[in-house]
Parts: structure tokens; C-alpha cells; sequence
């Protein structure tokens, strides 16, 4: 039955596969970027170490100008990489190969750099293999269970195409997720078969899996405590573990997490940092409901497969009641940690991505409740499986042409746009305010309630534009409180009582910083109009994290810019700085 059902779809996978990663860059072309987003720190290692010889990552910003502004933190004046290494590592074959053909074909030699399209390549081809690995190791881990082939199938099936898997394994392969989801699949099979086999190669496998997949994620640690779920059997670990085991074990688990101390230490003279400067948890706030059942980034609002799998939890605990007790504790630990996150929808992103890494578990769980249910109630579970997949592939349409908005959706834009893929939906919808981490909160500074300059030049309460492109809300010199060296924030709320322009204009509000010379070195801007509220008495707030502010003498700026020129009108504004308490 394995042969007449797994290898071939498998074998269509693999072809299919291929067909998408030449059609992808082919029609692509010029614009096809695979390494974007956090996915720029991810890489960042491989070209800064193999082509730069140097962690001084400025090398890289003269290569490429800006890019890494998102990922660069400062210790003690030293620049580090806040991202760890794992994914970098994974991604190094592929790497290697573009390098080798750059190297022969002499693309260095005119000045070519990690960031050129076949490079861009070796991204997309290193997030399909290990999709594709990582899916094997899945079916491997499905069948220790002696769930049927049909129904590893159906299970693959459903998490491949119903679930936000398909998108970071094809749309952002240098992000972590599809190389934790490979790597945290091995380490599972590999760890239950050392149980059952007793073979100690198992076990250095799984040491080695566990290693790579903290290096990826230092969360995974997490990961050992899986190791009362996966024992099944009379063998413990006590039982199997030799001191050669311990010994040769420990040897390779410090072997592998050295290469993050080194790195740790090349760029800050330090063996131990947290790198992620200025970001932390609120283990006291955690955001259960929101991570799970809202609509911004709810796990069962954007994957419901996942919700239907859980109930396959409870033939599960009939089966193996204390194994299973362990694991409903981990599903729940590592929800608690990921919802205690400062951000906990995890900025831009297609649905709750920080649980891919864990899908094996929701998938185990989905195949024992198609495994023990009768035919009837299967048919409702493939009837519904249906559905979801249908609606995430519709949503992965929606997310990829910006009809979902990235990290600011709520109940009435969902249903604004639900099910809704023609262009007039494209973009349509406004951010929502950015957040940064104060865990003791943070304070207005300054309050502004300004006087608009009209497209006339005259100063009013309230601001009408009528052909003109921009009008200011707001210009002042930078307030003193935003010099302190605290991180700052300003807010934006304006209202009207009539939409503020037409969905198919381009009117946008902008937040600028102007230096004394003339350069401008920060300007973010949201549109101001959302189709959710499009027949509806417009509020909108929107709030940005400022830079760290070069003089006094700079300049701030609040302004619209009515791209289309087209009439536009605000009946009240205010504006306030915030910044974070100590």
C-alpha cells in the first residue's frame, strides 16, 4: 500500500515542486527576491563570513544600502546580528553551490555579491528541499504510530496545502520556519526511534537535530521536553543511556552550540549576550486569546485545521494517556511563550507563523483523530479539511497580493475582504499602530493639536485639500524629551465625518525626520483610506517608532500627501511623543 500511495505522490511532490521553482524565477525575473523580511538577518552570516571574510556588518550596507537596519543591534558599541545562526547554517550547502558557480563563471570578478539572483536561487531551492525533507521525516513519523497510509497521506495533504507552511516554505524561504520544521521533524522521528530501536546512531542524530534546532531557535530548547511523549515502551531513557552515550552525546550538543558563542563572541568580545537588545517577554500579560482566536493573528482564525486536529488528542490519550499528558503540557508551555512575546502577532506575517516550527505535533494529533474515527464522522473531518485548505489557499493568495494586510487586520477588515481576490482589494486596507517593548510602560512626552496649513497656506483646526498634493498637519523643530536616548514613539489620530478620500486614491499619511543638512532619515507613512470603513464616520490612529534623533536642530514632520490630488479633508488631528520608561 506504501508503494501504490506515498512514493507517488512524493514523486509528484518533487516534480511539482521543481515546475514551481522554475516558473517562480522565470517569471520573476529582476523583481525575484527569496531573501527578504527577517529573513535578511537569517542569511545575513553567509555572505558577510564566506564572501566578506568579516562580521563587520557596515560591509554589507555598502553592498546592499539599508539592509541591515532591521536586524543590527549595538552592545557596548559593537554591532551584532540579533538573529541566530541555525537557518544560516541549513541554507550553507545551497549557498555554497551559487558560489561555486559565481566563482567559475567569474560573476565576482565584476563585483557580484550574495545578494544577486542566483544567490536569491539558492534561498528558494534550500526552503523547497527542506520542505520536502521535512515532509518525509513527517510521513516516517506518522507511520511509528502505525497510522495507516492512507491516512499519513490525507495528513500531509492537509498541513502541506491547508496551513501557512506552503507559503514561508515557497514565498519566504529565508525565514527560520520551513528549516525548524524539517529540523524539529528529524529530531522527533530520530528521538522516537532511538526508544524503539535502542540503536545509539538514533541517538547522536537526534543530539545533533536538537543542537541545530536551538541554533535555529534558541525556544527549542523546549524541545526536551518531548522526550516523555516520545518514549513508548518499557525502555527509559536512564535504561538506554550508556556514559558513552552521555559522553559522545554532550561532546556534540557543546560542539554545536559553540558556533553561536563564537559568533557571539567575533562580534562583541563576549561568550554569552542577549542579542535581542530593547525586545523582551511579558510573562506576566500573556496574550492567549489574541494569539489563538483573534483576528489580527489568530492561530485558529487563519490555520482552523489546527483547531480540528486537537480533538485527535483525544483518542490519542486513550491510547497513551500519560505520554499524551506530557504533550498537551508542552503544546501549552510553548503557547504561553510565544504569546508572552512583546509581539506577540510577530510583525508582518501570514497568520500565526511562530507555530509552524511545532505543526508535527498538531499533525500527529489530526492523523490519530483520522485514524480512530468512524467512516461518518471521517467524512465530516475530510469535508471540513476540504473547506480549510480551500480557505487557506485563497488567503495565501490574499496575503501574497495584499489584500490581507500584514500585521493589522481585525474582525471588520477580515470580513471586508473575506473570500475577496480582485484587484480593487489590493492594498485597500490601513496599517494599525506599531508597538515596541516598554515592560515599564511608557509616557506622552508631548502633546501637539495643531493648526493644519491648508492647500491655501492658511492655518485652520481642520485640513482641506483640493488638488494639491500635500498638507501639513504638523512641522516643528525635535522636542528635547527626544533627545533623552530613550526609545521614542509618535502617535497619530485624526478624524472626519466623511470617508477621508475614495478607495482608489492615493492618499497617504507621512511621519518624516529631516537632519539640518537636508538628508532625510526617516519617513514612514500609512494610507488614510480603509475599505472596511469606507461608508463609515473615519478615526484612525497610526504610530511609529522614531530613530535615535541625530540634532536638536532637526526637523519633524507631519504631513499628508495627496499622491492624485484629488479633494481631501480632516476635521481634527492630534499628535503625541511618547517614550519609554526606565
Amino acid at each position: 500500500m506504501a508503494d501504490k500511495l506515498l512514493k507517488p505522490f512524493f514523486y509528484t511532490l518533487l516534480v511539482c515542486l521543481a515546475i514551481f521553482f522554475i516558473v517562480r524565477v522565470v517569471s520573476e525575473k529582476r523583481d525575484f527576491i527569496a531573501i527578504d523580511g527577517d529573513g535578511k538577518g537569517y542569511y545575513a552570516y553567509l555572505p558577510a563570513i564566506i564572501i566578506n571574510h568579516s562580521l563587520d556588518w557596515e560591509k554589507l550596507n555598502e553592498q546592499k544600502p539599508g539592509y541591515t537596519n532591521d536586524f543590527i543591534n549595538e552592545i557596548n558599541g559593537n554591532k551584532i546580528n540579533k538573529y541566530s545562526p541555525g537557518t544560516a547554517i541549513l541554507i550553507l550547502p545551497f549557498f555554497l553551490i551559487a558560489f561555486f558557480v559565481c566563482f567559475i563563471t567569474g560573476h565576482f570578478i565584476d563585483g557580484a555579491t550574495g545578494f544577486a539572483p542566483i544567490f536569491q536561487c539558492s534561498v528558494l531551492l534550500a526552503g523547497i528541499f527542506y520542505l520536502f525533507i521535512g515532509l518525509i521525516f513527517l510521513k516516517k513519523f506518522l507511520r511509528s504510530y502505525s497510522i495507516s497510509e492512507k491516512n499519513i497521506l490525507i495528513t500531509i495533504l492537509a498541513f502541506l496545502f491547508g496551513t501557512n507552511l506552503l507559503y514561508y516554505s515557497l514565498y519566504e524561504p529565508s525565514m527560520s520556519h520551513v528549516y525548524a520544521f524539517c529540523c524539529i521533524n528529524a529530531f522527533v522521528y530520530y528521538s522516537r526511534m532511538f526508544f524503539l530501536s535502542t540503536q545509539n546512531r538514533h541517538f547522536y542524530i537526534a543530539i545533533l537535530l536538537y543542537g541545530i534546532a536551538i541554533l535555529i531557535r534558541p525556544t527549542h530548547i523546549l524541545l526536551i521536553l518531548l522526550i516523555p511523549f516520545l518514549r513508548e515502551g518499557k525502555n527509559s531513557v536512564s535504561t538506554l543511556l550508556t556514559k558513552k552515550n552521555i559522553l559522545v552525546g554532550t561532546a556534540m550538543f557543546l560542539s554545536i552550540i559553540s558556533i553561536q558563542i563564537i559568533l557571539w563572541y567575533a562580534q562583541t568580545g563576549r561568550f554569552f549576550v542577549m542579542s535581542y537588545t530593547n525586545e523582551g517577554f511579558y510573562f506576566s500579560h500573556p496574550e492567549f486569546l489574541n494569539i489563538l482566536f483573534s483576528f489580527r493573528k489568530g492561530l485558529f482564525i487563519y490555520t482552523p485545521l489546527l483547531f480540528i486536529s486537537l480533538f485527535g488528542l483525544l483518542p490519542l490519550f486513550r491510547q497513551q494517556k500519560k505520554q499524551t499528558i506530557f504533550l498537551i503540557f508542552l503544546i501549552t508551555l510553548i503557547t504561553y511563550i510565544l504569546c508572552s512575546w512583546w509581539n506577540w502577532y510577530y510583525g508582518d506575517s501570514f497568520g500565526q507563523r511562530a507555530f509552524i516550527d511545532y505543526y508535527i505535533l498538531f499533525a500527529l494529533a489530526f492523523a490519530f483523530l483520522l485514524e480512530k474515527s468512524k467512516p461518518i464522522l471521517k467524512k465530516i473531518i475530510l469535508l471540513f479539511s476540504i473547506v480549510f485548505i480551500f480557505l487557506n489557499l485563497v488567503q495565501t493568495y490574499q496575503y501574497k497580493t495584499g489584500i490581507i494586510h500584514p500585521d493589522a487586520m481585525n474582525f471588520e477588515k477580515y470580513k471586508a475582504v473575506f473570500l475577496k481576490t480582485g484587484s480593487d482589494y489590493k492594498y485597500s486596507l490601513t496599517g494599525a499602530p506599531e508597538l515596541f517593548y516598554t515592560p515599564n510602560g511608557k509616557s506622552v512626552t508631548k502633546t501637539y493639536h495643531p493648526y493644519m496649513v491648508n492647500s491655501d497656506s492658511t492655518k485652520t483646526s481642520s485640513l482641506t485639500l483640493n488638488k494639491n498634493e500635500y498638507g501639513i498637519l504638523l512641522e516643528t523643530e525635535i522636542d528635547e524629551t527626544l533627545l533623552s536616548g530613550k526609545r521614542a514613539y509618535i502617535s497619530v489620530n485624526i478624524s472626519n465625518d466623511k470617508p477621508f478620500a475614495e478607495p482608489d486614491h492615493e492618499t497617504r499619511l507621512v511621519v518624516s525626520i529631516t537632519h539640518t543638512n537636508g538628508d532625510v532619515y526617516f519617513r514612514k507613512s500609512e494610507k488614510l483610506f480603509s475599505i472596511e470603513k469606507k461608508d463609515k464616520v473615519q478615526e484612525q490612529e497610526f504610530g511609529f517608532r522614531l530613530p535615535a534623533i541625530h540634532s536638536k536642530d532637526d526637523k519633524l514632520s507631519v504631513y499628508v500627501w495627496n499622491k492624485d490630488k484629488k479633494e481631501f479633508s480632516i476635521y481634527d488631528a492630534k499628535i503625541e511623543l511618547w517614550e519609554a520608561n526606565n
